[in-house]
């Protein structure tokens, strides 16, 4: 069993009577009225469903609770759903905004995603996921604490969605979530991101070899529009270092860095307005102390690597689970189709990834580069 403590932060004030939509699971009776529960469509993981769960400690409210829950087989992800009524969204009231945390310090794989559907509130096919919340952007702390998010809909304004926040995991972590509200978008565009760490030009910067060889990147959004998102891009080149990814966070931790190794990167706040002007682009220089070789003393390799279409797992020993992640730690592929241990990772962007393979008594995570 996972050892659960929970550390309950001030909320964030929210000025409700601009809120077109509020859910704050204070209700005794769950789901609330109109929200609907149901598992994913392998249905996998129906002794554990979303819940509402009071801490039990001097606050004045619930939020709601899904629990891990270890399946079969080893290669599959439950899935918990939890689903909104249906919601009106116009030019005015388009920003989804929540609050979450995931329980514990370790990775332990799972992943939040939020999903939008236009047509039904059960039929999972006609959902769009519009936001994936890894463990690492949920909190990932010794004591963890509620964080808030946002995410824009107006995409869908002039129409009416249902909202389904996912947990997805196989023997995961704890999620909760609070405070769902549709709000007001931001009136203008935020201004650059400042404040970079590591220190611009900085060098001999650590690498984390027990965290997949990775260094936290933290930035600051001056005074002003608030953001809603950063676009991240991060690599090997001054001029154009590509796009990884979005996150809602003003920090995140890339794996897979190499000793030795320049790296440029900006972070660009972006809301419903549009994205920030003028971004600064910062770079670091990581220590030159390699770590362990990925290869040595496991129990699998990879070849080609660079590749351009396949990468094949070279082993001798049976295969129960493969992740792909990206840089910034997201899960880019899970449990992927393969023919005798070789993949099709055509359709990957060019960079640097991992992947984690797993044979049921021990795990293994090495690199490889995608031309």
């Amino acid at each position: 069993m996972k050892k659960i403590t929970l550390l309950f932060l001030a909320m964030l004030a929210t000025n409700l009577s601009f809120a077109q939509f509020l859910q704050d699971f204070n209700a005794p009776a769950f789901p609330p009225t109109g929200w609907v529960l149901y598992a994913g469509t392998n249905g996998l993981g129906t002794a554990q469903q979303w819940k509402n769960q009071n801490p039990g400690q001097a606050v004045p409210w619930t939020y709601a609770f899904s629990s891990f829950e270890l399946v079969t087989p080893a290669a599959s992800n439950a899935q918990d759903w939890l689903v909104s009524p249906l919601i009106p969204v116009n030019a005015t009231q388009n920003v989804l905004t929540f609050v979450a945390t995931d329980f514990n310090l370790a990775e332990y794989g799972s992943a939040l995603t939020v999903r939008v559907s236009t047509t039904s509130q059960t039929d999972i096919s006609s959902f769009t996921t519009i936001l994936s919340l890894t463990e690492a952007m949920l909190g990932n702390l010794a004591t963890p604490s509620f964080k808030p998010f946002n995410v824009s809909l107006a995409t869908y304004a002039g129409q009416s969605v249902y909202i389904a926040f996912v947990h997805e995991q196989n023997d995961g972590d704890n999620i909760a979530l609070d405070n769902v509200q549709v709000i007001p978008p931001t009136t203008g565009v935020p201004l650059a991101a400042t404040t970079p760490t590591p220190t611009d030009m900085a060098v001999n910067v650590p690498i984390d070899t027990a965290n997949n060889d990775s260094v936290t990147l933290a930035w600051v959004l001056p005074a002003g529009n608030a953001a809603t998102d950063y676009q991240l891009f991060f690599g090997t080149s001054a001029t154009a270092p590509p796009l990884l990814g979005v996150t809602p966070n003003t920090g995140v931790s890339i794996t897979g860095l190499i000793p030795s190794t320049t790296y440029y990167w900006r972070a660009i706040p972006g809301n419903s307005a549009g994205r920030a002007a003028n971004p600064v682009t910062w770079s670091f220089t990581t220590a030159g102390t390699a770590s362990v070789d990925d290869e040595i003393m496991n129990f699998f390799t990879l070849s080609p690597n660079p590749t351009t279409d396949f990468i094949s797992i070279n082993t001798d020993l049976p295969i129960e689970k493969i992740t792909i992640f990206n840089m910034l730690g997201q899960i880019i592929m899970a449990n992927p189709i393969h023919d005798n241990n070789r993949i099709n990772v055509s359709d990957l962007q060019s960079g640097l990834y991992l992947i984690t393979v797993s044979n049921g008594n021990s795990e293994q995570t090495s690199r490889f580069i995608k031309n």
